[in-house]
């Protein structure tokens, strides 16, 4: 969907399923927008799709200020690093149908 080229960085696998956690004990349960058993399902198996991925860096990026990780700060902003990030994915090309990860970054961010 034209974001090859897109470098996108993930944090570490412990840090990361700190930041699941969090979100899915700490946000979803009050903004259930993910399925949790789907989400960690897709995070084996779709590692490559950098749509996803964005979403996973959002989920990380809602979760910061509770998963402390210095990493993670930029601009005095914790979870910065990873919101940042997502920039090209923020709008969906019109050229193409928006997929379920469009409408998931946009709620989400």
């Amino acid at each position: 969907m034209g974001y090859s080229g897109v470098q996108l960085r993930l944090p570490q696998r412990e840090l990361l399923d700190q930041h699941i956690e969090a979100y899915f004990t700490q946000v979803n349960i009050f903004f259930p927008l993910l399925h949790r058993p789907l989400f960690e399902m897709q995070l084996e198996t779709m590692a490559e799709d950098p749509q996803f991925i964005a979403v996973v860096l959002l989920v990380c990026a809602c979760t910061a200020r509770s998963v402390h990780c210095p990493t993670a700060t930029q601009h005095g902003r914790q979870g910065w690093a990873y919101f940042d990030q997502i920039q090209p994915f923020l709008q969906i090309p019109n050229s193409q149908p928006a997929r379920i990860y469009d409408l998931q970054i946009l709620v989400v961010s």
